[in-house]
């Protein structure tokens, strides 16, 4: 069975933001037949959807994982839960972590829960940025250029600043 290379994105704008994000990390490190191969900086940036809370911490991670789409979603929803994510009834609210996956190899999927690419990753600037820190030439399948090729300046401007971010 092949490792798959998948990006997340982490966030959080609840508590000790960075205490939340590495407690994430460590835990998908921690999972069976998956590893953590890049990280990016950790950008301070501002609310995206519900702009009346606290700024996030995001940052994007490339891993390799031998998990299928579908069970690295559950694990990725059971982390969040044991970070200390506490489930909202609506969208855009506050939370210890958020975990997404952005890609998932090349791949193109959607199953009505999961759609990948993320369905929104063009619209945030604090992930277009981070991935192009960790992997410039990683080509987006729906527009079959690489990450650092896609315009987005006409792309909402969330990041307020960049923090180093040393992950091990």
């Amino acid at each position: 069975m092949n490792s798959h290379k998948v990006f997340l994105g982490l966030g959080s704008n609840k508590g000790n933001r960075e205490e939340y994000i590495r407690s994430a990390l460590k835990k998908i490190s921690e999972l069976k037949e998956t590893s953590i191969k890049k990280v990016s900086s950790l950008y301070e940036t501002k609310p995206y959807g519900n702009t009346e809370q606290n700024d996030f911490y995001n940052l994007v991670a490339e891993i390799l994982t031998r998990h299928d789409i579908k069970n690295l979603f559950s694990e990725l929803k059971r982390i969040e839960r044991e970070v200390g994510r506490i489930q909202l009834d609506k969208k855009w609210q506050p939370r210890e972590i958020d975990i997404d996956i952005l890609f998932f190899n090349d791949w193109i999927y959607s199953d009505g829960q999961i759609e990948i690419p993320h369905k929104d990753l063009l619209n945030r600037d604090f992930v277009l940025v981070p991935l192009i820190e960790i992997d410039p030439n990683f080509v987006h399948p729906y527009l079959g250029i690489s990450i650092s090729e896609i315009d987005f300046s006409s792309v909402q401007k969330n990041i307020i600043c960049k923090f180093p971010f040393e992950y091990k």
